[in-house]
């Protein structure tokens, strides 16, 4: 008896898909605003609906098995976020919800992509939960440089070093109001 395709979907795991790139599909530049410029809901969702459309239609063109395309969608998805040197659980999640997404075009009936918003739900908690950690380790680094570095006390012998320093630059023969003229 062959399991079929609902079974056979339900079983893949993002860790046992190799990370491989999709000929055509290039998702790295949605990849690096993920990182670098998204902080909020809509960002996010904005993303992820380019990087869904963008593997939609070539799941669209594609005539490979359902199971094969979902597998590679999530191999794309584990591609582009290696080469962004991300990770975390909204990675697996994103990746999965877009997987259920595509092969969703190619097989409706099945019962595994009844919870994708679920996933997306997930990959969107995780991703929020980690920018606002980023965003607090970093605040508290700026705090630590500012503690390090804050500005040396006077002693009591700076003040007539002022002193001097500012007699010695008000001796100098300067002429103010003429124009300056080169050596």
């Amino acid at each position: 008896m062959v399991p079929d395709a609902g079974f056979v979907l339900g079983q893949l795991k993002y860790k046992e898909v190799e990370a491989k790139a999709i000929d055509g599909v290039d998702l790295t530049s949605e990849f690096q605003k993920l990182h670098l410029e998204c902080s909020d809901r809509d960002a996010f969702n904005k993303l992820v609906s380019a990087i869904r459309n963008k593997l939609q239609r070539w799941g669209a063109t594609s005539k490979k098995d359902v199971v094969v395309v979902a597998t590679t969608v999530i191999a794309a998805v584990k591609y582009s976020a290696v080469l962004e040197d991300i990770e975390g659980d909204w990675v697996v999640s994103l990746s999965l919800y877009v997987a259920k997404q595509v092969s969703a075009m190619k097989h409706p009936s099945t019962t595994w992509h009844k919870d994708c918003t679920a996933d997306l739900n997930q990959a969107l908690v995780s991703f929020l939960k980690l920018k606002d950690e980023e965003a607090d380790a970093a605040s508290s680094s700026v705090r630590m440089r500012a503690q390090n570095n804050l500005a040396p006390e006077r002693s009591s012998g700076s003040d007539r070093n002022e002193k001097a320093m500012f007699r010695l630059w008000s001796e100098l023969p300067l002429s103010f109001g003429k124009q300056w003229r080169g050596p």
